[in-house]
């Protein structure tokens, strides 16, 4: 006799997709995040799709790597949307740009970021002016 599949639990489901969303926009595979909070990367994967519900002290875990309020992951937010998706949203949410951002949020030193702030806002005003001057 066949089992009925074990229909999932909507805030497990809920709980998953954002914890994907902060994984995939902080660039980690599931193994990396598993190792850092005690898991393996089959756990994490399972988490993500909420065939497991994540326990508590995994949640707080989690908070704590991500340096959010474990409130993030029961957010009122309808669906997150996945990392792939994310350029339907707004074209500059593209992959490389939220690599960009990645990288410039892990620069600690605030001259840094000044600095390369300025050179990139340099970078897009030639760029325009580039735009605008006629080719000859």
């Amino acid at each position: 006799m066949a089992r009925q599949p074990k229909e999932l639990d909507q805030v497990n489901i809920k709980v998953g997709r954002r914890l994907r969303l902060k994984r995939e926009l902080a660039g980690l595979s599931q193994a990396i995040l598993g190792q850092a909070i005690g898991v393996s990367r089959i756990k994490i994967g399972q988490y993500e799709s909420g065939q497991s519900a994540i326990p508590a002290s995994h949640l707080f875990k989690l908070s704590q790597y991500f340096k959010i309020d474990v409130c993030y992951f029961f957010s009122v937010e309808e669906q997150p949307t996945p990392v792939s998706d994310l350029e339907e949203i707004d074209p500059m949410l593209n992959k490389l740009s939220i690599s960009l951002l990645r990288d410039f949020n892990a620069l600690d030193n605030p001259e840094v970021r000044r600095t390369f702030a300025a050179v990139m806002e340099r970078i897009s005003q030639l760029n325009q002016q580039g735009k605008q001057s006629p080719r000859g």
